[in-house]
């Protein structure tokens, strides 16, 4: 995740190949998916329930419960593609 934030931090616009290879805006859901993984090793394991319900909550934070906008119409401010 530390890798994701820091090529969106080094290419704001999000064309450059940082952005396109590490995908910083699915960055919570590969968090959240390992977290998964180690609840599925060890039921009772709470480090791998922390890190699967701080890769969710990060995504919700994030605003990735929604599609993303790609129109004027029905924008949420400053989630708007233009």
């Amino acid at each position: 995740m530390l890798a994701a934030v820091l090529a969106d931090a080094a290419d704001p616009g999000g064309k450059g190949f940082l952005a396109q290879a590490l995908m910083p805006q699915y960055a919570p859901f590969f968090i959240g998916g390992i977290g998964l993984y180690l609840v599925h090793r060890g039921r009772r394991d709470r480090l791998a329930w922390a890190v699967a319900l701080a890769g969710w909550l990060a995504g919700w934070l994030a605003g990735w419960s929604s599609p993303p906008c790609t129109a004027g119409r029905g924008c949420r401010p400053g989630r708007c593609s233009r």
